[in-house]
């Protein structure tokens, strides 16, 4: 785990999908009427009240990394509101869910 495999080994994709396994399956117990995907590297999640598991997510991901090394490169995390957001500050709300 400390020193990683060498680049194009056939044994990297097997390893990455058995860890992406278990970050799936966290995410399933933790958030029991969720639905979380995986498609090669992407990882997805479809909760039905944000503002309540944002804290709860960014922590099994924080514990994930600890576990895994693998982490979220912030930049590329998308955030898609399903609900109706007519005349609402869909970044200050993401902000204010934000745990510190």
């Amino acid at each position: 785990m400390e020193s990683g495999i060498r680049q194009g080994c056939p044994l990297s994709p097997m390893l990455f999908a058995v860890v992406v396994d278990v970050l799936l399956r966290r995410l399933a117990r933790k958030f029991p009427t969720s639905t979380p995907r995986a498609f090669a590297d992407d990882t997805a999640i479809v909760v039905k009240d944000f503002r309540a598991c944002a804290k709860d997510l960014a922590e099994e991901f924080n514990s994930f990394e600890q576990i895994s090394g693998l982490k979220l490169n912030m930049p590329k995390c998308v955030i898609i509101p399903l609900w109706d957001t007519a005349g609402m500050d869909v970044a200050g709300f993401i902000r204010q869910c934000e745990p510190s």
